[in-house]
């Protein structure tokens, strides 16, 4: 599952209390989550619903619950909130492994996927750009 921050994001001083809390009081709330991390705007979570539970009400008690206590203790310059959005899916347990391993990681992803990112904005400069436009 995938939350994206809007406002102040989650920036590496505070990422890890962050993370704890919100591990911590998920499990108080029967919520269990095998993993977190996130990477400047997003927060990857690999969490195990039990037959009665529902991701929305789930997502909703950790979003509300952890930028509550991000900002009444002051962790942010500014306000913190999470984006009403999230992004959520099922995997296999084969694939476990391979989804923490992802989402524990998500910094060394992203600073190899920053080059293949800049490379396509120079890519798409130049396909917008002079005689190359004519060929979209």
């Amino acid at each position: 599952m995938g939350h994206e921050v809007q406002g102040a994001g989650i920036g590496k001083t505070i990422a890890p209390q962050a993370f704890f809390h919100c591990i911590e009081n998920a499990r108080s709330k029967n919520i269990y989550i095998g993993c977190m991390h996130g990477y400047e705007d997003h927060v990857h979570c690999l969490i195990s619903l039990k037959s009665e539970q529902n991701i929305a009400k789930v997502i909703r008690l950790i979003k509300g619950e952890s930028s509550f206590w991000i900002n009444q203790n002051n962790l942010c310059s500014s306000k913190f909130e999470w984006q009403d959005e999230y992004f959520a899916t099922s995997i296999n347990d084969s694939e476990l492994s391979k989804i923490r391993n992802y989402i524990k990681n998500q910094e060394e992803h992203h600073r190899k996927n920053i080059s293949g990112r800049i490379q396509r904005i120079i890519s798409a400069t130049e396909i917008c750009t002079g005689n190359s436009m004519n060929k979209i």
